[in-house]
């Protein structure tokens, strides 16, 4: 029995001797691990894992724990709940993207950019290199995940100087980075998110009918299911896409962005 309680208390020491470090939302956290790859000597905290609401969830106890214990806290610098970490964590110990990544009219949405993500994976690997040994495998991951981002750059590019009989909307107003990187127009037909009155609901489904083109609705995991229902029963010319901003695998959302909108 003694001996079973030492060697749990060995296999304790062993993970709470690894440092911790947190990220506000997942894309850091799935940039940081792509990174790493196998080497997990560390342990992460994610404050943003599930819900996405940066206007309204509460730091808990908890939370501010682990992030005073982490050896680095990466945020984007633009959330509002960032702006609370920021006033709690030692600025030494933090990595905030916004020091690096000019905003558009200090719009929060900086990581939803598949140009900005390429910067990001750079400044990443930089500031890791810093605080972990270099080595062969590191670098052969940052080469990966950069050229992944570069090749889809590069797919969008040559998509929309081909396609300019689409159109394209979105339930959130989060895709100005996006836009603004292959010079395309995003409507965004919720600016906050509010709730939409019938009236106004049958206007902008009465709109949508009226283009005569190609009309893609990107819209998060989070959609209310009978608004856009509502919207693509009403508009045959409509068809949606979920786009996750809060995916791990931000790659992955950006793939199948271009593949949605008629990309090969």
């Amino acid at each position: 029995m003694i001996k079973i309680l030492l060697f749990f208390m060995i296999i304790l020491a062993f993970a709470f001797s690894k440092d911790v470090y947190t990220f506000s939302i997942n894309p850091l956290f799935g940039f940081f691990s792509a990174l790493m790859g196998k080497q997990k000597d560390y342990v992460y905290n994610v404050i943003l894992s599930s819900n996405f609401d940066h206007h309204s969830l509460d730091l808990k106890p908890s939370t501010v724990k682990n992030m005073k214990n982490s050896k680095k806290v990466f945020v984007v610098g633009t959330l509002e709940i960032e702006k609370e970490i920021l006033k709690i964590i030692d600025k030494n110990k933090v990595f905030n993207l916004k020091e690096y990544i000019k905003l558009i009219d200090d719009d929060p949405h900086l990581w939803i950019s598949v140009k900005n993500s390429k910067r990001i994976i750079e400044l990443l690997y930089k500031e890791i290199s810093t605080e972990f040994k270099v080595s062969n495998q590191l670098y052969d991951n940052y080469r990966k995940e950069y050229r992944k981002f570069v090749d889809l750059d590069k797919k969008f590019e040559s998509f929309f100087k081909k396609n300019n009989s689409i159109v394209i909307l979105s339930y959130h107003n989060e895709f100005r980075y996006f836009a603004k990187d292959y010079g395309v127009m995003i409507i965004p037909i919720f600016m906050h998110e509010e709730d939409i009155s019938p009236k106004a609901l049958k206007d902008i489904t009465k709109k949508i009918s009226l283009i005569h083109k190609n009309v893609f609705l990107i819209v998060p995991p989070y959609y209310d299911r009978k608004v856009v229902d509502y919207i693509t029963k009403n508009a045959n010319n409509l068809k949606v896409i979920v786009f996750n901003s809060n995916s791990i695998n931000l790659y992955e959302e950006f793939r199948k962005l271009y593949v949605g909108i008629g990309g090969k």
